[in-house]
């Protein structure tokens, strides 16, 4: 059997392997049902290869136990191992910047730096405390690199290397890093973990989105995997097989979670889906039911609160009960208020109001308490 690391697709349209043991890279092209094989006996690094990553100019880039190798019409043109410049040649991820330079993260000596045969290498001295670099990614404007050094997640501007801790990062290591719009995605063991981008280089303290097993994840994410995405599909593997995540409705999908008030109690008297309430002046006690319907499975927060009574919204959970109860309510107008609020708690997704109106006591009318106050006022001056 045949360890098999990473799969990539060039724009030719072939498919690269990279094995781990006897058979080092194969290409194999679709079109014409031939493979081509790299190994140690045509100039490769070494046959336990790890990943491929495509270069902007086309050619493969290598990622071997050994080094890394540069393919070019197939033919191995660049080789990079101990012997010239990688101290430290067991190579976990590669990452090319906007400059061309190849960057190669290794499994114990920080990153390496490839540019014109020139090797330059970034670790300890340069702020980087951890030498397993997992993953790296350059940041869409082209101005820096995000990198996963185990347990840590670092930013790089390609001067200085500065740790981001700006937000409540899950137990773990950062396996995979990917950016979709201001978001950056962080692939942990329990799931992609989920930042504002801006926010947490601007050293804010930033809330997290996970989605994990209520998304639908067949099992924990791993290290040393590759997870791909493509028209708004990301496949992620995992411990219980291979995931596919739709992310590309996702924020339509927030759109249709609708708020409900299921029923109302009072007293007695039940309420069900009521538009607004009428109450006698006697009733005690009024109790709300509601909830935020989604057919996503997804965590909801519901925020709610009786104006006219409560001082503050209260905001509950997918998880706990979804009721409020109030007692000994004086007449007049009120409004019960629900909104069901995005991940982070503060987009309102959606809301409903509930009127309720409930008959003044006698004691409660001011005709009354003026009547009742000039008599008072009239047994006084007899007395």
């Amino acid at each position: 059997d045949e360890r098999v690391r990473n799969i990539t697709k060039s724009g030719d349209g072939r498919i690269w392997i990279s094995t781990y043991y006897q058979h080092g890279l194969l290409a194999y092209d679709p079109k014409s049902g031939e493979t081509a094989v790299f190994g140690e006996e045509n100039g490769l690094s070494g046959n336990q290869t790890r990943l491929s990553l495509e270069l902007k100019n086309g050619a493969m880039a290598i990622a071997t136990q050994n080094g890394v190798s540069v393919i070019e019409n197939d033919r191995v043109v660049k080789t990079y191992t101990k012997e010239n410049g990688l101290d430290y040649p067991i190579i976990l991820c590669l990452c090319e910047g906007v400059d061309g330079t190849l960057y190669a993260g290794s499994d114990g000596q920080g990153i390496y730096a490839i540019k014109d045969d020139t090797v330059t290498h970034y670790g300890f001295d340069e702020g980087l405390p951890s030498g397993v670099v997992l993953r790296m990614l350059t940041d869409d404007n082209g101005e820096g690199m995000f990198i996963s050094a185990g347990n840590s997640l670092y930013y790089w501007d390609f001067k200085e290397l500065r740790l981001v801790d700006s937000y409540t990062k899950s137990p773990g290591s950062v396996f995979d890093i990917m950016l979709r719009g201001n978001e950056l995605w962080l692939m942990q063991s329990n799931g992609i973990n989920i930042v504002d981008k801006e926010k947490l280089l601007a050293g804010e303290n930033v809330k997290v989105r996970i989605l994990g097993a209520a998304y639908g994840l067949t099992g924990t994410l791993n290290a040393n995997t590759w997870n791909t995405e493509k028209d708004g599909t990301l496949y992620l593997c995992t411990s219980g097989g291979l995931s596919l995540l739709d992310y590309s409705d996702m924020d339509e999908e927030e759109t249709r979670i609708i708020a409900a008030v299921n029923e109302v109690t009072a007293d007695e008297n039940v309420y069900i889906a009521p538009e607004k309430i009428r109450l006698d002046s006697g009733v005690t006690r009024l109790t709300f039911s509601f909830a935020a319907l989604s057919y996503t499975g997804k965590p909801i927060n519901v925020r709610y609160r009786l104006k006219g009574f409560d001082e503050g919204a209260t905001v509950l959970s997918g998880s706990e009960p979804m009721s409020a109860s109030y007692t000994n309510l004086s007449g007049g107008n009120y409004e019960f208020c629900i909104e069901v609020l995005d991940w982070d708690g503060e987009k309102v997704i959606n809301s409903l109001t509930v009127p309720v109106h409930k008959e003044y006591r006698l004691t409660e009318l001011v005709w009354f308490r003026i009547a009742f106050g000039v008599s008072v006022l009239e047994v006084v001056v007899l007395a």
